[in-house]
């Protein structure tokens, strides 16, 4: 299947002759932009990322503001002898500039270095942290319609305590993928890599192969498709016409399994999305979700009934006769004002009315609700947003027989980082002047941990199944409720600030103080973790749920 689709995309790149670069999948990044792409006149479709270039090109002019930013802190360096050019020169490189920029015939390339050395110290614990990571980043584009980008980079690092104990009962470090132990096994090596080949047919149609991540809402966290998991390879369609955006999407997935971190074949499955995003007037958005998730066995890989990119995939699943996983969504947004929107998210993975209606908490009643609000140019001051929302999932949620067959990659859920069985409030108050970036972030979240023996719905690699086991003195199958467990809560308070280095290649020079509280009847572990670092700001990382 994927040297069909890698064969499809070679062909259409012998024809290939504007640039459609993507923008990077960074919430910090990407809030700088959203202001004008929230705008009631615009008919951008927000909640499905990373931005197109050439897309966000149409709404404002994103190259003009990063024009600005390198007019700004420049020491404008004169002369005409040697050292001056040599100063002049590093300055640019430095401050503005990509690498490398060149232009060999029709093919245009960009090489950019990327960089994460940070320090920090716990101070509670005197825990001292570090990180090294290094390495690469090429876009480029091939005549007005093919594009390409890929990078890659080493890492070696010494991290918290409660973030290590994560990744060894996980054997992953988060949305990153596998490690090795080195140092005598106290820090941990791995290494990250994506690409992309984006094919512009014409207006209406966009095709993508590539190894990375997708996001599917406006919000910080998405119960639909986000960000969380490590890159997997896909196949994306984009179809643009009249109000609508209608997404094809088809990954293949690993689970790695918790009984052992050695090498191994890991188990394969797929899954096949179907997104339709419409703007019924240019202050409204509504977009319908929907997934199926299939493992590879020897009788059955990638299953093309669900290839074709219109059909609703459950009478095809039934027909089938296959136990496949199948979840619907919702997805919405709604623009009071020019400066503030109000956004959520539902999604549907089993639903009987009846058991509803009873209020009986039937365990199989599994689905999650978000809701949201952004505001831009908060008090008429400009650069300054704010943004809250609140996210619950119902316990078992995401998971289904077994814990291949789950809505997860690589030992990771695809959705929310929690799993199910939770309840999550975050705030964000974001100020940028220029090239200067202040946020100030606070999460609360609330979910029911497994004890010995109970699967009570917040691990979703757990079969559902198992919910049958006595919880709370029901049967099994009734009185199942949101944070049913062991009660345990998660503050996390963070401020940072930071300083574009360079807009062309998102180097930024960073520092802050992040304070962790974790508590239930059991544990209660707090840390103050003060950090200084040199990054690029290309993908998100989320360390908040540990």
């Amino acid at each position: 299947m994927r040297k069909i689709i890698f064969g499809c995309c070679f062909l259409l790149a012998l024809s290939a002759q504007t640039q459609q670069v993507h923008n990077v999948l960074n919430h910090e990044i990407s809030s700088v932009k959203e202001k004008k792409l929230y705008q009631k006149e615009s008919n951008f479709h927000t909640s499905i990322r990373p931005f197109y270039h050439d897309e966000v090109e149409a709404e404002f002019s994103n190259d003009s503001v990063v024009e600005l930013l390198k007019k700004d802190n420049r020491l404008y360096l004169t002369g005409s002898s040697w050292y001056a050019k040599l100063l002049r020169w590093s300055e640019n490189k430095l401050l503005d500039d990509d690498f490398i920029k060149d232009t060999l015939n029709i093919l245009k390339i960009r090489l950019n270095p990327i960089l994460n050395l940070q320090f920090g110290q716990d101070r509670i614990s005197k825990f001292n942290t570090w990180q090294s990571s290094r390495g690469i980043s090429l876009q480029g584009k091939l005549g007005d319609k093919l594009s390409f980008h890929t990078d890659f980079f080493d890492t070696q690092a010494l991290v918290l305590p409660f973030q290590r104990t994560y990744m060894d009962a996980n054997y992953v470090v988060p949305g990153q993928g596998r490690f090795k132990l080195f140092k005598d096994g106290t820090a941990i090596d791995y290494g990250v890599s994506r690409a992309l080949i984006m094919y512009k047919a014409n207006k209406t149609f966009t095709f993508q192969f590539g190894h990375g991540k997708n996001f599917l809402g406006d919000g910080y966290r998405s119960l639909l498709l986000s960000d969380n998991a490590t890159n997997y390879p896909f196949f994306k369609i984009e179809s643009n016409f009249w109000n609508i955006k209608y997404v094809n999407l088809f990954a293949q997935l690993n689970h790695m399994g918790f009984s052992t971190g050695a090498d191994r074949l890991f188990d394969r499955k797929y899954f096949a999305i179907q997104y339709l995003s419409w703007n019924v007037t240019k202050r409204f958005n509504v977009s319908l979700f929907e997934m199926v998730t299939w493992k590879s066995v020897p009788t059955r890989n990638f299953d093309f009934n669900y290839l074709n990119p219109v059909v609703f995939m459950r009478p095809v699943e039934f027909q089938n006769g296959s136990l496949d996983k199948m979840m619907l969504g919702l997805s919405s947004k709604y623009k009071l004002m020019n400066n503030l929107s109000v956004y959520g998210q539902f999604v549907l993975d089993d639903l009987r009315i009846a058991e509803f209606k009873d209020g009986t908490n039937w365990w199989g009643n599994k689905y999650g609700i978000q809701v949201g609000v952004k505001a831009f140019d908060v008090f008429k001051l400009k650069g300054l947003s704010v943004q809250a929302e609140y996210n619950q999932v119902r316990p078992y949620t995401y998971s289904h027989l077994d814990s291949i067959t789950a809505y997860t990659q690589l030992n990771q859920p695809l959705a929310h980082p929690l799993g199910a069985n939770f309840k999550e409030g975050i705030g964000f108050i974001r100020y940028n002047y220029k090239r200067h970036y202040i946020q100030l972030r606070a999460s609360r979240a609330i979910f029911g941990a497994d004890t010995a023996g109970i699967n009570h719905g917040q691990n979703i690699f757990y079969s559902y199944n198992t919910n049958k086991l006595q919880v709370e003195g029901e049967n099994g199958e009734f009185g199942h409720k949101t944070l049913q467990g062991l009660q345990t809560t998660l503050n996390i308070v963070e401020a940072k600030y930071a300083f574009m280095i360079n807009p062309s290649s998102n180097l930024m020079l960073e520092f802050g103080v992040t304070n962790r509280m974790y508590t239930n009847s059991l544990v209660n572990d707090n840390t103050q973790h003060y950090f200084l670092g040199l990054k690029t700001s290309l993908s998100n990382y989320y360390y908040d749920f540990l």
